[in-house]
């Protein structure tokens, strides 16, 4: 990850939890008659953020100000049928070619040390890299098993690896 100028706000995980999901065959489809071909497709959305501070009042009535983001992340799977020519779908061609979908949302919350809330270069930057690599096990282990319950064939969701940008120096940073 590429190192940035100045004090870096500190995020620490507080915590991981499914927002909302969905699942999808289309009509007429059946998983498991013979010979259907599928291919397999993996769709990042957008990842959204917020950052809040809540007033928290213990029971001794001592006030604290917790500081926290959330960032929520939309992953989606899809299997469509190939095209006749073996060609790539183009993104508005793939509604009309899915068999079925998997979509989660899975938020990860953060809680902030200060009470400087980052600018939207830094929460970019977050959930470019950090966000993905904690929520990705989670998407990966929901998809996997909704596959499962839906009967279709299981597609290996790989591991995530965020690479440096090309022509960036990994040993710079």
């Amino acid at each position: 990850m590429a190192k940035t100028e100045g004090p870096t706000p500190m995020l620490s995980l507080q915590s991981i939890y499914l927002r909302g999901g969905a699942m999808e065959m289309n009509e007429g489809f059946h998983p498991n008659l013979p010979g259907i071909r599928m291919l397999p497709l993996f769709r990042n959305a957008d990842c959204k953020c917020s950052c809040n501070t809540t007033q928290l009042q213990a029971e001794d009535g001592a006030e604290q100000t917790l500081h926290w983001c959330q960032f929520i992340s939309r992953f989606q799977f899809v299997y469509v049928r190939p095209k006749e020519d073996g060609s790539q779908h183009e993104e508005d061609e793939i509604e009309t070619h899915r068999l079925a979908s998997i979509t989660a949302e899975i938020a990860a919350v953060y809680n902030l040390s200060g009470d400087a809330l980052p600018d939207a270069e830094t929460l970019h930057h977050w959930a470019s890299n950090n966000v993905l690599l904690h929520t990705w096990p989670y998407w990966r282990e929901y998809c996997h098993n909704t596959l499962l319950r839906m009967g279709l064939p299981v597609t290996m969701i790989p591991l995530i690896s965020l690479a440096p940008p090309q022509g960036q120096d990994a040993a710079a940073e």
